[in-house]
């Protein structure tokens, strides 16, 4: 699930250890291969799939099964911080962003 950001300076991606392969955390590195991989949220608890960048690279969309199904999570890159954005009884996948 490896994405490029808009800029193309880096890459965002999801990994999981071989004792844990359902547990994947999403991990950003430059994309000029230097550098450490920076883990996103790491171990929160849940599998967290298909990470996209925003458009301005401000964060990060993904979906995680943390509540029990899968949601759509974004993640501020600057403050840190972790929101939910939904909450439904079905999964929930991230695909692109959308302008509105």
């Amino acid at each position: 699930m490896p994405r490029w950001s808009n800029d193309g300076v880096q890459l965002i991606y999801t990994g999981a250890t071989q004792d844990n392969p359902a547990n994947h955390d999403i991990f950003i590195r430059p994309a000029s291969g230097n550098g450490s991989a920076l883990a996103l949220v790491p171990d929160s608890g849940g599998d967290d799939l298909y990470p996209l960048m925003s458009p301005n690279g401000t964060y990060v969309a993904f979906s995680s099964n943390l509540g029990g199904n899968y949601d759509v999570f974004i993640y501020d890159l600057n403050k840190g911080e972790r929101y939910q954005v939904t909450q439904a009884a079905e999964n929930d996948f991230v695909s692109a962003w959308a302008a509105r």
